[in-house]
């Protein structure tokens, strides 16, 4: 699936979605960032911990969230029915991934020591039943790079300018 994510004012975003089932989205931005729009790192967080049902691979498995606009193509048949049982398999993989975001960007944000930014992700995140096991420094610290990585490049992009990235999804990568 392609994401862009675009510049749409110095403080307001939107990313365009290309599904592999030929829909093209929309999706305006959420709330109105001063450094790193969230549904940008929702898609660092998310690829870089492999979460296969967090924001982006309810997306691309057929979800679509309010608000979402089609912009072109048509839903298969049985599309609907289809998500209903995406959004029970995710479970509460989507809350984990909105949690995972936050506590990542404050620790991004913040530098903060490894050790404080396990007990961060421990605090923050405790399920019976967790999408993925516990997060490792080498985890954390990739995260934090790639976040910030992200961070620079969107804000030296112009207004209308965009960052065109790749969701694969975890049963893509299991084919290769």
């Amino acid at each position: 699936m392609e994401l862009v994510f675009k510049k749409e004012g110095e403080r307001t975003y939107s990313t365009t979605v290309k599904r592999e089932d030929g829909v093209t989205l929309l999706v305006k931005g959420a709330g109105r960032p001063l450094h790193l729009p969230h549904d940008l790192a929702h898609f660092v967080v998310e690829s870089e911990f492999k979460l296969q049902y967090g924001f982006w691979g309810r997306v691309a498995a057929g979800v679509e969230f309010s608000g979402m606009q089609i912009l072109a193509g048509r839903r298969k048949p049985h599309a609907a029915e289809r998500a209903k049982a995406v959004r029970a398999q995710a479970g509460q993989q989507g809350i984990q991934a909105e949690v995972l975001v936050g506590v990542m960007l404050k620790i991004a944000e913040n530098g903060l020591r490894i050790e404080m930014a396990q007990r961060m992700l421990e605090e923050s995140w405790k399920p019976l039943k967790s999408a993925r096991e516990e997060v490792s420094e080498e985890e954390i610290t990739s995260v934090c790079r790639r976040l910030q990585e992200a961070e620079k490049q969107w804000l030296a992009l112009p207004v209308g300018g965009g960052i065109k990235v790749d969701w694969v999804s975890q049963a893509s990568r299991k084919r290769r």
